[in-house]
């Protein structure tokens, strides 16, 4: 199937089109998150850093300024390892106390 990577002109986030979604006449002006229906604002992380990644570090790299794939390679590889472990260790004791109510 045919892919295609655009930016959001509002966010810069890159979304990967498939398919038919290649195909819209809209991809030849100024375009953005909002015209995917499937995404449907630039809240959602990513797509390059949801595929490098997983949604679950992309969203929260995210949270803590690590956005576009560029934001990837300009880190500190211990600044990366220390979100991904707060982020897994948040999700583990989430699920601890919710099972222990």
């Amino acid at each position: 199937s045919k892919t295609l990577t655009v930016l959001c002109d509002l966010c810069g986030k890159a979304r990967i089109l498939y398919g038919s979604e290649t195909e819209s006449e809209a991809l030849s002006g100024q375009w953005d998150c909002s015209m995917l229906s499937r995404i449907g604002s630039c809240e959602k992380p990513d797509d390059e850093v949801t595929a490098i990644v997983g949604e679950f570090y992309a969203s929260a790299f995210a949270r803590n300024g690590l956005v576009k794939r560029i934001d990837l390679t300009r880190a500190v590889p211990f600044d990366l390892r220390n979100i991904a472990r707060q982020a897994s260790t948040s999700t583990s004791t989430s699920t601890v106390t919710s099972s222990s109510s």
